[in-house]
């Protein structure tokens, strides 16, 4: 660019007719910024009201304990390491629903799965529901039949049993 074009350049800024084209780019901008957010904060609401689920695995646990403060003597109790491993291949995979239902979800009958750093609490449904809360939460995981009846085998051993309302 030589000087003669930008001292032409320069006069087309003061005369405004170089303003024309940009300013019709920051408004096409300015929709799209304001497009991003909007599907932004669309997906996100959905992801935090359950609807895109999550999976779970427990499969970092190295001890779990179950807690049964509900009716009768309090039970806390470790779980052994082989209803441990059958208790992670029943839950792992399974995706976290909101689904909003009252099954008589407590903290008070629950079972922790941890390894020290990182935990997770499940609060069985306490009328024999196949779902269970997720801790406090308003995330619900959901069982087979056939998975409930297996998991109420398991804890039955502990003391644990099913309904407890």
């Amino acid at each position: 660019m030589d000087m003669r074009n930008v001292v032409q350049w320069i006069r087309k800024i003061k005369q405004k007719e170089v303003y024309e084209l940009p300013r019709a780019w920051v408004y096409l901008l300015g929709i799209t910024v304001i497009v991003l957010i909007s599907l932004y904060l669309l997906f996100s609401s959905m992801i935090g009201m359950g609807g895109v689920p999550v999976r779970i695995n427990p499969a970092f646990a190295t001890s779990g304990y179950i807690k049964h403060h509900y009716v009768g003597k309090p039970i806390d109790i470790k779980i052994s390491d082989k209803d441990l491993a059958e208790l992670k291949s029943l839950l792992v995979g399974f995706a976290w629903n909101d689904s909003g239902n009252a099954c008589g979800h407590t903290m008070s009958v629950s079972i922790t799965l941890t390894n020290g750093r990182k935990s997770i609490t499940l609060c069985p449904a306490c009328d024999g529901d196949e779902s269970f809360r997720i801790g406090n939460s308003i995330k619900y995981l959901d069982l087979t039949t056939k998975q409930r009846k297996r998991f109420d085998a398991i804890v039955k051993k502990y003391g644990m049993t099913f309904p407890c309302v």
